[in-house]
C-alpha cells in the first residue's frame, strides 16, 4: 500500500518570497527616512534663501537711508543755514549773500546723492523756503513749485513745518514738483527733519527731502522677480512706508500682531493659496521689511525633486519585487525537487507535514536516527576497549606497535607522532560539586575536568580515569627534546588549573612528564612527580624535569638542636620549641628543597624525638592527645610537608603546655637547688658548667639559659661574685697570704684572684687589704 504524504504545497515558496520582500522593505524604509530629512533640508534652504534676500534688501535700504540722514545732518549744521535761522527776515546785504551761498551749498549737497529727487528748507523767521535753485515763500512754493494733491497748503504746512519731526519718513505722497512741468504728479517718500535738530520746542524751520518711489522700486525689482513676491516697508508703528502695492491686504493686516520679533517667517492663507511671509527688522530705524511670496512658487524646485524621487522609488520597488519573485522561485526549485524525491522514496512516514521543510526535516531525522542507532551498535564496546588498551599501555603491558590500523580505527586511537607525554591530574577538592562526597558527585567532577582538558589540549590526546580523584592524559609530541612550553602543554595545564579553580572552585594538582618513546616511562615520571606534592604543596603544577635540581641527599637535624628541643619540651617552653621546628622547616624545605622521601624521614625523626621526651617525662598520651596512642594517623593523612610541619608543631606545643601546667613550681625548686649546690661548691676550682649540668641532668646550654633567666646574670658571673665576696672575708685575717686566700676561694694561684678582684672592685687585693688595716687601726 502506498504511503500518503500531505503538506501545504508551495507554502515554502511564499515564505521565501515574503522574506525577500521584508528584506526589500528595510532599504526602502531607510530611503524614505533619509529623503524626509533631505526634503526638510531643501525646504529650510528655500526659506533661508528668502530670509537672506530680505536681509540684503534691509541692508541696502538702511545704507541709502543712512546717507539721506547724514545729508540731513550736514544741511542742518551748515553755518550759513544756522545764521539764517537766527536772522531770518533781515534785509541786510550780508544775509542776502548768505541765502545765495546756502542755495549753492544745498544744490551741491543733494546733487551728490542719486537717491534724492528733490529737497528744500523752510525758515520760519522770515517765512522763507529755500530750494537748490530758488528762494520763495510757502504760498508761492505750494502754488507754483510743489503741489501736493492730497493736502491743502495749510495741511501741508501743519504736517511738515508746525509739528516736531526727528528723522520722520512720510509714506508715499502724490506731489507735482515744479507746477509748470508736463511730467505730471509723482509719488515720493518724504523725509522731514525739524530745525534745529537738538531742540524739541523751538521750531525755527525744517528740512524736507523727497525720495522718488522709483528709487525703491529699483531695489524691489531685484527681489520680486525671484519668487514673484510682494515687498513692503513698514515703519516702527507698522504703517506702510512703501510697497509693491499701495496698501497691504486684509490677510496681512491680520498678521501684524505676529510681527513683533526681529525677524522670522509666517505661513498664512492669503487669497487663493498659501503664502510665506518673511520679515526682518532694521536695527537703525526699527522699520520692517516684509516679503509675501506664494508657498507653491518657493517650493516649486523642492516639489520637482520630490516628484522625481518618488517616481524613481516606485520604479525601484517594482524592480525589487520582481527580483524577489525570481530569487524566491529559483531558490525554491531545489526544495521542490528534493520533496519530490522524498515522496517517491520509502523514508517518509505517514504524516501530515506543515510545509516542504518540515517534510525534509522529518526525513533527515529518520535517516540520522537510523544511522545513529547503527553506529551505537557498532561502537558500543569501542570506548571500553579503548580505555582498557590505554590503561595497559600506560602500565607497559602492551606496545603501540602491536595495534594494527583496523584496531586503531575501531577504537578511534590515533597519535600523530611517535613520542609521548603523560599528564596526571590529581583532583584535591571537588569544589561546589562534592557536597556529600558521594561517588556520583566525584564522577561529575571527573567528567567536567576531562571535558575541559580535552577541549583545551593543544595536541590530540586521550583521557583515562585511573581512580576516584586521578585522571591521566596521554598525548603525543614531535620529538624527545620537545619542552612543555614548545608544544603548548605549559599554558594548557596552567590555563586548565585556573579555569577549573575560578569557575567551579575545584583544586587540581597537575604533573607533567618529559617526552618518551614508550608511554609507560612517561607515566612513571608523572607518578614520581606527583610524589613531590608533599614538598611543593597541593594545587600546583609540577614538571618532572624541574624536580631534580638543587636537592640534597641528607637533611639538617643536628644532635645539638635535638638536645635543645628536648630541653625546651622538658621545661615547657613552647615558643622556643616552635622556633626550632620553624628553623628546621626553613633549612630543609624552603632553602635546601629536600626530596619527599627525606622530608618524610625528617619529620618522622622529629616526632621520634618527641616520643622519646614523652617517655622520659612519663606523660600520659590520653591527657595530652585525648587518645591512648600517639596520633600518628594525623601525620599520615597530611598531604604536604607544610601540613606535616603544622601537625608536628601542634604536637610539640601540646606537650609543652601540658608540662608547664603539670609542673607549675618545678623551675623555682630547680633554681633554688641550683643556687644551694653552687653556694656549697663555688670554692672548688674544678666547678664548671658541664659538671653542674650533668649533676642536674640537663645540657650545659640549657643550664646557662635557665640560670640567666632566673638569676639575671650568667652562671660564671655568679660563681665569680661568690668567690670575691668570700675572698674579702678571708682578707680580714692577716695571717693568710693572697696565695692561700686564692686557693681557698677556688683559684689555682693568686694571679687569677688579683686579675678578677681588680676587675670587679677597681683595686688590687693588696690595696684592699691595706685599706682594711688602716680602717682597723683607726
Amino acid at each position: 500500500m502506498a504511503k500518503t504524504l500531505t503538506w501545504k504545497k508551495r507554502r515554502s515558496f511564499w515564505t521565501l518570497l515574503t522574506s525577500y520582500l521584508i528584506v526589500l522593505v528595510i532599504p526602502v524604509s531607510v530611503w524614505i527616512v533619509m529623503y524626509g530629512k533631505f526634503e526638510s533640508i531643501l525646504i529650510n534652504h528655500a526659506h533661508e534663501t528668502n530670509l537672506v534676500m530680505m536681509q540684503q534688501l534691509q541692508q541696502v535700504s538702511d545704507s541709502r537711508l543712512q546717507e539721506i540722514e547724514m545729508i540731513s545732518e550736514k544741511i542742518a549744521y551748515n553755518p550759513r543755514l544756522m545764521a539764517l535761522l537766527g536772522s531770518g527776515a533781515s534785509t541786510l546785504s550780508s544775509d542776502q549773500y548768505r541765502f545765495v551761498d546756502f542755495i549753492k551749498d544745498l544744490s551741491q549737497t543733494i546733487s551728490r546723492n542719486s537717491f534724492i529727487s528733490d529737497s528744500y528748507v523752510y525758515i520760519r523767521s522770515g517765512n522763507h523756503i529755500i530750494g537748490p535753485s530758488f528762494k520763495t515763500n510757502p504760498t508761492t512754493f505750494y502754488e507754483n513749485i510743489a503741489y501736493y494733491p492730497g493736502m491743502t497748503q495749510q495741511q501741508w504746512q501743519n504736517s511738515f513745518f508746525d509739528q516736531h519731526h526727528f528723522k520722520t519718513y512720510f509714506p508715499l505722497q502724490d506731489v507735482n514738483l515744479y507746477a509748470d512741468s508736463s511730467d505730471g504728479p509723482k509719488r515720493d517718500v518724504v523725509y522731514v527733519q525739524t530745525l534745529p535738530m537738538d531742540s524739541l520746542y523751538d521750531h525755527k524751520g525744517a528740512i524736507v527731502i523727497h525720495i522718488n518711489e522709483q528709487n525703491f522700486r529699483t531695489m524691489f525689482d531685484q527681489f520680486e522677480t525671484l519668487h514673484q513676491q510682494e515687498v513692503y516697508i513698514l515703519d516702527e508703528n507698522l504703517d506702510v512706508i512703501i510697497g509693491t502695492k499701495d496698501s497691504m491686504g486684509g490677510a496681512l493686516l491680520s498678521l501684524r500682531n505676529q510681527l513683533g520679533a526681529s525677524s522670522g517667517q509666517i505661513e498664512a492663507r492669503m487669497g487663493d493659496g498659501d503664502q510665506l511671509v518673511t520679515f526682518v527688522t532694521s536695527n537703525m530705524n526699527g522699520w520692517k521689511y516684509i516679503s509675501i511670496a506664494p508657498t507653491s512658487v518657493i517650493m516649486e524646485s523642492v516639489n520637482k525633486i520630490k516628484q522625481v524621487a518618488w517616481t524613481v522609488l516606485a520604479l525601484l520597488i517594482m524592480c525589487g519585487v520582481l527580483i524577489c519573485y525570481v530569487m524566491a522561485y529559483r531558490n525554491y526549485s531545489p526544495v521542490r525537487e528534493l520533496v519530490a524525491m522524498i515522496a517517491r522514496s520509502k523514508s517518509a512516514n505517514r504524516h501530515t507535514y506543515i510545509d516542504e521543510y518540515d517534510l525534509i526535516k522529518q526525513a533527515m531525522l529518520h535517516s540520522f536516527n537510523s544511522e545513529q542507532h547503527l553506529q551505537e551498535q557498532l561502537h558500543k564496546q569501542g570506548p571500553l576497549l579503548r580505555a582498557n588498551f590505554l590503561t595497559r599501555l600506560l602500565h607497559g603491558f602492551v606496545d603501540m606497535k602491536q595495534l594494527d590500523e583496523h584496531s586503531r580505527q575501531f577504537m578511534n586511537i590515533e597519535f600523530p607522532h611517535e613520542y609521548f607525554r603523560v599528564i596526571l591530574i590529581q583532583i584535591e577538592s571537588g569544589g561546589k560539586f562534592t557536597v556529600t562526597d558521594h561517588e556520583q558527585e566525584w564522577a561529575l567532577v571527573r567528567f567536567m575536568v576531562t571535558n575541559i582538558a580535552l577541549e583545551q589540549l593543544p595536541s590530540p590526546g586521550y583521557a583515562l580515569e585511573l581512580d576516584r580523584q586521578r585522571i591521566a592524559i596521554l598525548t603525543s609530541a614531535v620529538s624527545s627534546e620537545t619542552s612543555p612550553k614548545e608544544d603548548g602543554i605549559k599554558p594548557f595545564v596552567e590555563g586548565l588549573q585556573t579555569v577549573v579553580s575560578e569557575r567551579f572552585g575545584t583544586t587540581l594538582t597537575i604533573t607533567v612528564s618529559t617526552v618518551h618513546e614508550t608511554p609507560s616511562y612517561a607515566y612513571q615520571e608523572a607518578l614520581k612527580a606527583l610524589d613531590y606534592k608533599i614538598v611543593h604543596g597541593a594545587g600546583n603544577v609540577l614538571y618532572y624535569d624541574q624536580l631534580h635540581f638543587n636537592q640534597s641527599l641528607h637533611y639538617f637535624y643536628p644532635m645539638e638542636l635535638e638536645a635543645q628541643l628536648i630541653n625546651y619540651v622538658k621545661s615547657g617552653e613552647e615558643t622556643q620549641a616552635a622556633g626550632i621546628l620553624d628553623q628546621l622547616y626553613d633549612s630543609n624545605v624552603k632553602r635546601n628543597r629536600i626530596t619527599p622521601e627525606l622530608a618524610r624521614c625528617l619529620y618522622f625523626d622529629i616526632n621520634a624525638t618527641l616520643l622519646k621526651t614523652i617517655n622520659v617525662l612519663d606523660v600520659s598520651y590520653t591527657e595530652v592527645f585525648e587518645s591512648e596512642e600517639y596520633p600518628i594517623d594525623q601525620l599520615l593523612e597530611s598531604e604536604t610537608i607544610e601540613q606535616i610541619h603544622a601537625v608536628t608543631k601542634q604536637f610539640f606545643v601540646k606537650v609543652c603546655l601540658y608540662v608547664k601546667k603539670s609542673r607549675g613550681g618545678h623551675n623555682e625548686r630547680m633554681y633554688q637547688e641550683l643556687l644551694a649546690y653552687i653556694d656549697s661548691r663555688f670554692c672548688d676550682s674544678n666547678l664548671a658548667h658541664g659538671h653542674v649540668a650533668e649533676e642536674f641532668g640537663i645540657t650545659p646550654q640549657y643550664l646557662s639559659m635557665f640560670f640567666k633567666k632566673n638569676a639575671g646574670i650568667n652562671l660564671s658571673e655568679y660563681i665569680t661574685v661568690r668567690r670575691i665576696e668570700y675572698a674579702k672575708q678571708l682578707m680580714r685575717k692577716p695571717d693568710l697570704t693572697l696565695t692561700q686566700i686564692a686557693t681557698q676561694v677556688g683559684y689555682a694561684n693568686d694571679i687569677g684572684l688579683i686579675r678578677v678582684f681588680k676587675k670587679m672592685e677597681g683595686i688590687t687585693p693588696g690595696k684592699y687589704r691595706e685599706n682594711l688595716l688602716y680602717e682597723n687601726g683607726d
